[in-house]
């Protein structure tokens, strides 16, 4: 899959649930996901030299995706940039 213009702001979802089937209901993955501060698109965007800076995560906290709480850590040096 290609992306023929990049995104100004790039949102990635990362699903941390499995449906299981023999309990009928989802599971919270457990494992780390370990992030760069900096992406280079470059296999997946037409234009090579597409960089991303991250700049806020959001994480859950809970169980499964009916009990949980969400916080989030922000740069709050790069707020400025995103005034629309």
């Amino acid at each position: 899959m290609k992306i023929k213009k990049p995104p100004r702001i790039l949102v990635i979802h990362l699903k941390r649930f499995k449906f299981m089937e023999q309990l009928n209901r989802h599971k919270k993955l457990s494992y780390r996901v370990v992030f760069p501060l900096e992406l280079k698109l470059s296999n997946t965007m037409e234009a090579a030299d597409s960089e991303y800076s991250l700049f806020a995560v959001v994480v859950h906290v809970g169980s499964g995706p009916k009990s949980w709480a969400l916080y989030s850590l922000c740069v709050l040096d790069l707020l400025p940039l995103l005034s629309v």
